[in-house]
């Protein structure tokens, strides 16, 4: 422990805030303990004062292999209370149990505060720290820093070491909250090329490359051999702003990655890793834990049979096989693109992870004489896959494509509600490439057709402010998926609280849900009544009364004053809400808010709300429509607007008078 000057922070100050420089570990500076308000962004909860990684090779006597390692040091300034979840530290490592899996081999995190004028510091315990399988080959290990509050510095240093030589970790120089000082460092030996790719929005301070001789020694015999070294620096990175409808984060930060071209060393086989989709999809279809499982069919050839007995048709026979997938396994909510203990045992079992079900499915296909594939995709939250940049390593999930009547059909048998035609949201990310030897075609992920909802609402107005009446609300399609796999697994008094927080201080009763688990071709329909007291506001000569009073939207999910990355909504919606208002007895219709109808330039965003009256009633029609899945940068501004007017619009009362 020791005192804090606090003239001597206050000089310091400036010098933080322009470049914090790492230090090492436990060396906490009086200006950053003292440290209130980030003058580049006086918003930050939080502000990174730096953040130091390295990676490096490190040649292994016992295996005679070289072993990859990478270090890191963080150091947090929790400036608010929205700040606090930055104390919660999440890292993921790779390769399960086997002796190449990346393991943790050093690690020590501490919080500092200052009490009673002096730096208090507290070590994380080792029984704070958590491990969870993520997937398969992912084990991700979760630890919370102790006694942390506002003005609180975590710190924590992590090393790393693995058997993957072939992989380098990606660096991100930018992160949710400000980085005063981000800094990346890897040194790679001359037998690996790899292919080296920056990305984002924000400049380099430094990009240094360097080249340095180093040794081995192999039985005696001493190597030489040229280590390369990059060396990375940004300084005073903003917090990358993140907001409604965005695909994945990482496809927009401010990063470095590196894959792996070639590996060459003296006296061996030159090895070349430049690859191409087609080459990377025979390699799939040759390795036991994808392509092997298309060839193992004979214990599901019996119930094959039956399930397609009395079928005619293609189309026929999908539905029938696609039904049979999901009766016989359930999804064990792991995404993967190898199986772990092969289709048969997962059909045994009845349980399995993304790629023994959907694997399983195009095998019945195929075994029933349909064009099926399975296509390998990254799911949103995992990135891209770039046509330009092959690589398995950045596929995560597989899915099924059938061609019947000259129609493509995307197939997901993980929801026991999905049908042939709709995959879930997580899977909607651009393209995927087929795994076949001779179909080399990427597939498009998107749908082009729009989701509908439709919200039917009629509403009684009481004089004492009381509204009642009924609502009728359903979905299709994507909509329709999402809807069905939140409804399915609540039970009745978690559907009625969710219907009441969409209306209010309501009661709610006489619940129907239409379709949610048969008929899932058609759309899912939620019907109910509803009272809701003091809704409208009475006065002597008035009532004042908003016709949306279900599931409107209250703030526009579009806030930011720049948004540099796209707009991805997943897929085209249609929202439609039609709202009949009956006036009480002894009113009259004193004030209707205007109708309107705009869009943006291209009209791939376009809002019309509309009001008629009668002598004792008003209909309202609104419908929104997103015309297409993605917008771009450029287009922030019109959509922006357009979601503005809907708040606004939503909003507006209508005014009844008495007679």
């Amino acid at each position: 422990m020791h005192k804090i000057n606090l003239l001597f922070s206050v000089f310091l100050f400036p010098l933080l805030v322009q470049a914090q420089i790492p230090q090492k570990f436990g060396k906490i500076t009086p200006a950053e303990l003292d440290l209130k308000v980030y003058s580049k962004d006086s918003s930050a909860a939080a502000v990174v004062l730096f953040d130091k990684g390295e990676t490096y090779y490190d040649f292994s006597n016992l295996t005679y292999s070289f072993r990859v390692v990478f270090k890191e040091h963080k150091r947090i300034k929790i400036l608010k209370k929205e700040g606090l979840d930055e104390a919660n530290i999440k890292i993921n490592t790779y390769g399960g149990t086997n002796e190449n899996s990346e393991k943790i081999t050093s690690f020590k995190a501490f919080t500092y505060n200052v009490e009673n004028g002096t730096a208090v510091k507290t070590k994380l315990d080792k029984n704070q720290i958590f491990k969870e399988k993520v997937t398969d080959r992912v084990t991700a290990t979760k630890f919370a820093f102790p006694n942390v509050k506002e003005g609180s510095i975590i710190e924590y240093e992590i090393e790393i070491e693995s058997g993957y030589n072939m992989n380098i970790n990606d660096w991100a120089f930018q992160d949710n909250i400000p980085t005063c000082w981000s800094e990346y460092t890897v040194s790679i030996p001359e037998y690996f090329k790899f292919n080296k790719h920056t990305k984002g929005y924000e400049p380099f301070k430094t990009i240094e490359k360097t080249t340095q001789s180093k040794s081995i020694s192999i039985n005696g015999n001493s190597l030489m051999y040229s280590d390369y070294t990059d060396h990375f620096v940004m300084e005073n990175v903003p917090a990358f702003k993140t907001e409604s409808n965005i695909d994945c984060v990482r496809n927009y930060l401010s990063m470095v990655t590196y894959e792996i071209s070639s590996f060459e060393v003296p006296g061996s086989k030159y090895e070349n890793y430049n690859t191409t989709w087609p080459k990377i999809a025979e390699n799939m279809l040759d390795n036991e834990d994808f392509g092997g499982q298309l060839k193992t069919r004979g214990f599901f050839k019996e119930d094959l049979a039956a399930a397609i007995k009395t079928d005619t048709s293609a189309t026929q026979k999908l539905n029938s096989i696609f039904n049979l997938v999901k009766s016989k396994i359930k999804w064990n909510d792991i995404n993967s693109k190898w199986t772990k203990d092969g289709i048969k045992k997962a059909y045994k079992a009845g349980i399995g992870n993304s790629a023994e079900i959907n694997l399983l499915l195009v095998a019945m296909l195929q075994e029933a004489g349909l064009q099926a594939y399975p296509v390998g995709i990254s799911t949103r939250s995992n990135g891209l896959l770039t046509f330009g940049n092959p690589s398995t390593n950045k596929m995560n999930y597989v899915i099924g494509v059938a061609y019947v009547n000259e129609k493509e059909i995307l197939l997901d048998a993980t929801s026991p509600v999905s049908i042939p035609g709709i995959i879930p949201f997580q899977c909607l990310n651009d393209k995927g490439f087929i795994i076949d030897k001779n179909l080399h075609e990427w597939v498009e992920l998107t749908p082009t057709a729009p989701s509908k909802e439709n919200h039917f609402v009629f509403i009684t107005v009481g004089t004492d402010g009381t509204v009642s009446g009924k609502i009728s609300s359903n979905s299709s399609d994507n909509d329709a998926l999402y809807a069905r796999d939140k409804y399915r697994i609540m039970k009745d008094d978690e559907l009625k609280k969710t219907l009441i927080s969409k209306l209010g201080d309501a009661t709610v009763d006489s619940i129907n849900v239409e379709n949610l688990l048969t008929n899932l071709n058609k759309p899912v329909a939620i019907k109910f009544q509803y009272s809701i007291p003091s809704k409208a506001a009475v006065t002597d000569k008035n009532i004042f009364i908003t016709p949306f009073i279900w599931d409107k939207y209250t703030n526009s999910p579009f806030k930011l004053e720049k948004r540099t990355y796209p707009i991805n909504f997943g897929y085209p919606t249609q929202e439609r809400y039609i709202s009949s208002i009956s006036i009480p007895e002894g009113y009259t219709v004193e004030e209707i808010p205007q109708n309107i109808a705009v869009g943006t330039s291209d009209k791939s965003a376009t809002l019309i709300v509309s009001y008629t009256k009668t002598e004792n009633q008003v209909n309202v029609s609104f419908m929104l429509n997103i015309n297409k899945p993605i917008f771009i940068s450029t287009e922030y501004e019109e959509l922006k607007e357009i979601y503005n007017l809907v708040v606004q619009k939503q909003a507006e009362q209508i005014v009844l008078k008495k007679i």
